[in-house]
């Protein structure tokens, strides 16, 4: 778990989001996701916040459903925690932390057509 690269790319400044996909079969919630990134890979509540936000501002629905959803969503993270999600700041990911097929070529890999 602890190799998960939601971390990185949440790091790097990727959209993510957790889900479930079939709760049936997989025997989760999104609330059991949620506890996992943080006992695993390190998520802030802070963090968890935006990532839930990030989930519903990359639902497939019409714009202005999905602008009173993220409001209500918004609404009920401050309400609950006293503060609405901050904006996402992403930090700079030293080259070593990458998995090897997120390091970029050398310069010589780069000029071959």
């Amino acid at each position: 778990m602890s190799r998960h690269p939601l971390r990185l790319f949440f790091d790097v400044g990727v959209r993510v989001s957790l889900c479930t996909d079939n709760r049936v079969i997989t025997d989760t919630t999104v609330t059991n996701e949620l506890w996992l990134a943080h006992e695993h890979l390190g998520f802030t509540l802070e963090e968890l916040k935006i990532v839930v936000v990030q989930g519903f501002k990359s639902a497939f629905l019409p714009y202005a459903r999905k602008r009173e959803l993220l409001r209500r969503v918004n609404d009920r993270l401050a309400e609950l925690t006293g503060s609405l999600p901050r904006a996402v700041l992403h930090r700079e990911v030293d080259r070593d932390e990458l998995p090897e097929a997120f390091v970029p070529p050398s310069r010589a890999d780069t000029d071959r057509v």
